[in-house]
């Protein structure tokens, strides 16, 4: 019975998460696997504080590239990198963009556009998907530019709701994890796949992400039962 119920109020709570929160839902979920499986280790385990290393900037599937034309609108969009590495834009679909250096990317583009144009003057604004966990006011998937540090990040997810965490941040990219202590450095510029997940109280995570919500939808249940019955 209290399985059951559990698992009402997990899916009732899901049907009310934003977008940005659905879509990242899976690899919150792993993280959430990874922190009992030991994997995101507790206070002393075996994660070091180590500066963690940037690697040359790459799009992958699920990034956006705003691609900007000088004079030609039919060029220029917010496209998204499809699974296939192309972009999601009729004119550039045959254009392979995730997994090589951005500076292949706009090589490519520029060829692309050397067709139309004898000179085209163009700006690429890569976004990267960049996902936030944890203990922060609005975990969830962002897109990023690769200015952005790790520490901005945390801000654009609304904050660490403990300040203290922010000595002990985890983040994992390319199959590796690194302890990061913000409060002597941003962290470095976030890159493409970013897992940022900020230590806290689990519990207090599933009352605010499943037990909250889905109060919110007995309550309105509820209201519309009086209203009509």
């Amino acid at each position: 019975m209290l399985y059951a119920a559990t698992e009402a109020v997990r899916s009732s709570a899901v049907n009310v998460m934003p977008v940005s929160r659905l879509n990242g839902r899976r690899w919150r979920r792993t993280l959430l696997l990874s922190l009992l499986a030991g994997v995101l280790v507790p206070n002393g385990g075996q994660a070091q504080e180590v500066a963690a290393p940037a690697p040359p900037a790459e799009l992958h599937p699920g990034d956006v590239l705003e691609i900007s034309v000088w004079k030609r609108e039919e060029f220029s969009c917010e496209c998204k990198v499809a699974a296939d590495s192309s972009l999601s834009h009729p004119l550039f679909r045959n254009i392979k963009v995730a997994g090589v250096p951005f500076s292949t990317a706009t090589e490519r583009i520029r060829t692309f556009l050397l067709q139309y144009e004898a000179n085209p003057e163009f700006v690429l604004e890569p976004q990267f998907s960049v996902y936030v966990a944890g203990n922060v006011a609005q975990p969830g998937m962002y897109l990023l530019g690769p200015e952005v540090s790790i520490a901005r990040a945390l801000v654009e997810a609304g904050g660490s709701l403990d300040p203290r965490q922010l000595q002990r941040v985890r983040l994992l990219r390319g199959g590796e994890q690194y302890l990061l202590n913000l409060t002597r450095g941003s962290g470095g510029p976030v890159r493409s796949g970013d897992q940022i997940f900020v230590q806290g109280n689990l519990f207090g995570h599933v009352i605010r992400d499943y037990v909250t919500p889905a109060s919110s939808i007995i309550t309105s249940a509820l209201f519309l039962y009086q209203l009509l019955f």
